[in-house]
């Protein structure tokens, strides 16, 4: 079995002292490879070094929509260079959340982002709180953006429009709570060539963790066997499908 998590930060100060064990646990449970966004160009370091010293580990360079506050002035050089040096596999978690403030800074900085994809050829890791339809609205500016609404919590005709787009779909943990019934609404309409998963940790655990417990990289078996039964799949269908759909997206080079 192969599974691919899509989104998960290997680099947070939760891991930072188990990171080997956690990732060998993952592999032992079917999980071969992890993409993991940066959040600041002050990231961009350290997901080096873990993608160096761990196989199958891939970065993605960018910048959060929470961390505007730490963002300095040269950004977008520092992650131009970085990216022409390192060539990540995506730009981003780059994106709006609307419940933060600074809207206008936001709008400005996510746009350059996605001009960044374009020039670069890269698909988009994008998390959106309360925003999916100025989500939208951008990239409807950008024909040529592709990427993936990472934790997609919009309506379904926000989803349609996503897939319209052509943007992939990232579902985690959130939808196997017994309440998630929107949740579980969106992945009914997600196309199985459109679907993503991802565990998002250490944050954003499911119902399979007690309040306050990391989300470990082991867990996406959990989200993905959820998954499969909600689309009525073998486990193993689903891991190669959304294997696929992720190699394809971030042009995974699977050795």
């Amino acid at each position: 079995m192969l599974l691919i998590d899509s989104h998960i930060h290997l680099n947070a100060p939760e891991y930072k002292t188990n990171l080997p064990i956690l990732l060998n646990e993952a592999k032992l449970r079917g999980i071969s490879a992890w993409v993991m966004p940066g959040t600041l160009p002050q990231d961009i370091a350290n997901l080096v070094q873990i993608a160096n010293q761990f196989p199958h580990c891939f970065y993605s360079f960018g910048v959060h929509p929470w961390f505007l506050d730490d963002l300095a002035d040269d950004w977008e050089s520092i992650l131009t260079a970085s990216i022409e040096r390192y060539f990540p596999v995506a730009i981003g978690e780059c994106g709006l959340d609307f419940a933060k403030g600074m809207v206008a800074k936001q709008l400005a900085i996510f746009e350059k982002q996605v001009q960044l994809a374009v020039k670069f050829k890269k698909p988009l890791i994008i998390h959106s709180y309360k925003a999916v339809d100025e989500v939208l609205k951008i990239l409807r500016k950008y024909p040529k953006a592709t990427g993936v609404l990472h934790g997609f919590n919009g309506s379904l005709q926000q989803l349609e429009q996503a897939l319209a787009l052509g943007f992939y779909i990232g579902i985690g943990g959130a939808v196997t709570y017994s309440r998630a019934n929107r949740m579980r609404a969106i992945l009914a309409s997600v196309p199985l060539d459109r679907l993503l998963l991802e565990t998002d940790g250490p944050y954003q655990a499911g119902s399979y963790r007690q309040k306050g417990e990391i989300h470990e990289p082991s867990d996406l078996v959990q989200i993905a066997r959820y998954i499969a039964e909600q689309k009525s799949l073998d486990l193993v269908e689903l891991a190669k499908i959304t294997s696929d759909n992720a190699i394809n997206l971030f042009s995974l080079e699977m050795k």
